[in-house]
């Protein structure tokens, strides 16, 4: 991580230089939590968010099933944990690297199985759009025949 990112991830971001784009900002803080804690300690972190995102969605279930607990405070721990996973996913990011190629194959899976069941959304093409995010490419599903979006398979 250069200088200019390590200084980033020590203040506020309200604090930050106008050098960088407030994606780059966010990418210094995470690039800046996992030199500060670590790999295992961050991937364990991953683990653990994402098993208390999965209690958040089994209490949805029990809500919808069996009418258990609040409808208000079991949507607030679902948006709380996702979130966190969200988070930690990025995290994840700068500890693997860029992943944006077993997403589209999921995708272009997800499509196929769609087109499969005879499902009217899954009659479109779907390609990626790169865009720009902390300096890293991630891939964002368009539908390749939007005239606005340029095909990039």
């Amino acid at each position: 991580m250069n200088e200019m990112n390590k200084k980033l991830w020590q203040e506020p971001i309200e604090a930050c230089d106008d050098a960088l784009t407030p994606e780059q900002r966010e990418m210094a803080l995470y690039e800046g939590a996992v030199e500060t804690f670590g790999v295992k300690a961050q991937i364990l972190m991953a683990i653990e968010e994402m098993s208390e995102l999965t209690k958040a969605l089994l209490k949805y279930i029990r809500y919808l099933e069996f009418g258990h607990g609040s409808e208000g405070d079991v949507l607030a721990a679902i948006s709380e944990e996702r979130a966190d996973v969200e988070i930690m996913l990025n995290q994840l990011h700068v500890i693997f690297g860029d992943n944006s190629g077993a997403e589209c194959l999921a995708l272009e899976h997800l499509a196929d199985l769609l087109e499969a069941m005879n499902l009217p959304q899954a009659n479109q093409e779907f390609a990626w759009e790169r865009t720009s995010s902390g300096g890293n490419e991630r891939p964002a599903c368009v539908a390749a025949n939007d005239p606005k979006l340029v095909r990039t398979t």
